[in-house]
Order: C-alpha cells, then sequence, then structure tokens
C-alpha cells in the first residue's frame, strides 16, 4: 500500500508547490482610458482589467491585493519647436540642435529658422540625462503627474503576486504614456445677467439669488470623431471634472443647472463634491434607452442643485417635451417636425 500510495503524495506535493509559484490573478488588459498625454495636476486615466483563478475577469479600481503597482518618470524629451503640445520626435544634431514632431517640421525648421533661434549643443549634463534610468515616483494604482514630471514620459509597472507575495513579471504588464504637459491656462470670461438698473447696493442683493446654468458635456459624447480638433487628454473626464468642479464653485451661486449629467458622474462626483460645498441635488435622466459606455450601461440627463442655505426642496417636477407636445404637433399633419422633435428630452 504504502508504495503505492508514495507516487501520489510526491503528484500532490509538486502541485502544491506549483500553485504556490501561480499569481492569484493575471493582467488580461491594461491601457490608457483615452490618449497618451498625461497633464500636470490631473490623474492619468488607465483601465487595468484581472482575472483571477476561477477564470473571472474585473476592472481594478485599487482594491485588489494581489496585484502591485509602480510608477516611473523617464528622461526629458524636449516638444516640438513648433507646436510645444506636442512630443518631439526628430532632434536635428547637425544645424538648428532643436526638436521637431514630424518631418515636415524638421525640414522646415532647418530651411527656415534663424540662427538666432537655433539651440545649443546639449552638454554633458543633458547628454546623461537622455540615458538617465527610469525613477520611480508612485507605488499606486493612481498617479497625478507633478510639475517635475513636465516633458518626461511615465511607465506604470502591473505586477501580479503569487500567494506568498513573490513578484510575477511574466504575469504582468507595462503602460508607457507620452511626455506630461504643463496645465493650460485657463481663459475664460463669465459675464453676469441681472435686470437691475443703476447701482448694485448690499440691500438689493440680499433679496436676489443667482443661478448657473451649463451643459457639461457627458462623457458619452466626448470622442475624437466628434471633436478631431481637439486634443485627447482635454476630451478625458478624468481632466475635465475637476475644471468643471472648480468652474462651479469659484462662481458661488445659489441655483446650479446641468444638461448631460451621466448617472454614474452624478452620482461618485457632482454630488459628494457640491454636498461639501453646501448644494443638494436632484437628478432625472432622460427617456433614453442607456448606452453601453466604458465597461457598463449609463445615460445621462439633467441635474438641478441649490444652496441649503437659502432654499428647501418642496416638490420635483419632470417636463417631457415628447409627450406635452406629441398631441399638438401631430394634428399638424407635418411628420417632418414630428421626427425632428421627438428626442427623448426632458427639463427638471
Amino acid at each position: 500500500m504504502a508504495p503505492g500510495r508514495s507516487p501520489e503524495r510526491g503528484s500532490s506535493s509538486s502541485r502544491s508547490a506549483s500553485d504556490e509559484e501561480q499569481p492569484l490573478v493575471t493582467v488580461v488588459r491594461a491601457e490608457l482610458v483615452r490618449g497618451h498625454r498625461p497633464v500636470v495636476v490631473s490623474e492619468v486615466p488607465v483601465y487595468i482589467g484581472l482575472k483571477d483563478r476561477d477564470g473571472r475577469q474585473f476592472e481594478d479600481k485599487g482594491n485588489c491585493q494581489h496585484v502591485q503597482y509602480r510608477w516611473l518618470r523617464g528622461p526629458v524629451v524636449k516638444p516640438c519647436f513648433y507646436h510645444p503640445h506636442k512630443q518631439s520626435m526628430i532632434k536635428d544634431v547637425a544645424k538648428t540642435h532643436l526638436c521637431y514632431c514630424s518631418k515636415e517640421c524638421f525640414l522646415k525648421g532647418y530651411n527656415t529658422i534663424p540662427k538666432t533661434q537655433w539651440g545649443t549643443k546639449d552638454d554633458d549634463d543633458v547628454d546623461k540625462e537622455m540615458l538617465a534610468e527610469w525613477v520611480e515616483v508612485a507605488t499606486t494604482r493612481s498617479y497625478c503627474p507633478s510639475k517635475e514630471d513636465i516633458d518626461r514620459p511615465l511607465r506604470l509597472q502591473i505586477t501580479p503576486l503569487t500567494k506568498g507575495g513573490i513578484k510575477s513579471e511574466k504575469d504582468g504588464m507595462t503602460i508607457t504614456t507620452g511626455t506630461v504637459i504643463p496645465t493650460p491656462q485657463e481663459a475664460r470670461c463669465r459675464r453676469t445677467l441681472t435686470n437691475q438698473r443703476g447701482q448694485i447696493h448690499a440691500d438689493w442683493l440680499n433679496k436676489q439669488f443667482k443661478v448657473m446654468n451649463w451643459n457639461v458635456l457627458a462623457d458619452l459624447y466626448a470622442n475624437e470623431s466628434v471633436y478631431p480638433y481637439c486634443e485627447k487628454w482635454a476630451l478625458s473626464w478624468t481632466w475635465r471634472k475637476h475644471l468643471i468642479m472648480k468652474e462651479l464653485k469659484s462662481m458661488a451661486v445659489d441655483i446650479i443647472t446641468l444638461q448631460e449629467v451621466q448617472k454614474d458622474a452624478y452620482d461618485e462626483w457632482f454630488r459628494p463634491q457640491l454636498l461639501d460645498a453646501g448644494y443638494e441635488g436632484v437628478f432625472q435622466q432622460k427617456k433614453r434607452d442607456p448606452i453601453f459606455h466604458r465597461g457598463k450601461y449609463t445615460a445621462e440627463g439633467c441635474a438641478t442643485f441649490y444652496k441649503t442655505t437659502r432654499f428647501r426642496r418642496v416638490d420635483k417636477q419632470v417636463i417631457d417635451y415628447d409627450r406635452e407636445t406629441s398631441t399638438e404637433i401631430r394634428n399638424t399633419g407635418d411628420d417632418q417636425r414630428c421626427q425632428n422633435l421627438f428626442w427623448k428630452e426632458i427639463s427638471l
């Protein structure tokens, strides 16, 4: 009996040792959500898809304990001379000593840039910098670039761990971004409309309230095919949501009305952020079918927020434009007007 069982025990021990060496999860997908140009103080949008031993696939948002993240900062890559927002691909080391993003820019610079605008030959320190190793800057899933990262690419290493906490490099993935660009300067000019004529005084202001209306452009519709003239990073929701919230809070209004607010953005961003600023809100989804977007079904609608120090909610009324006008328009017999009108729009 003993000799016959010996191979079974040995086989079981071998399988057990093999299981210990295998990672608890594997990386099946890792990519930048939108674009390859990180921006200072804006979280780099990444999607990480994992698969466990049971074959279940899921997105890791930083909660998985069986994977290790590591952000690295690379050497300086200078921007294009003609397009400062674009990463250079060519460097003229013979004449102008400048960097360019394309062959066209290189030829234009080589033939037309006056000598007074030429660069200087790289000194030894810069040469060493170009060959420098990548430096670790964070060990978290998310990372917001700093000013020190400007003109440098970033690299995210995703490494699964075994049951004993040992790294499994062969089952991991790596993402490399384009170079980090500075935060763009804001250029905004808002004009407040008022019915007051003459001088505005404190007594009059105390009896008034301020309303702000804004179509924030749902992430559902912010794609390169619709906005080909816009940089990819500028369309990213992780970048826009911070600017939108900064704008909303800076206006210090009493009532905020927003359009094209996605349901998930309302729950996860607008409502908690504005709640901290003293606002309560209500949301109404449009009467359209949800759209599959970034791994889930979602829809957009209208949101209204009000300062709790000045207002309280008494009721909520939704206006369905299709229903309100259907009878009147159909009675005209104008099929084209009916087709143009019925877009399942609502107001709150």
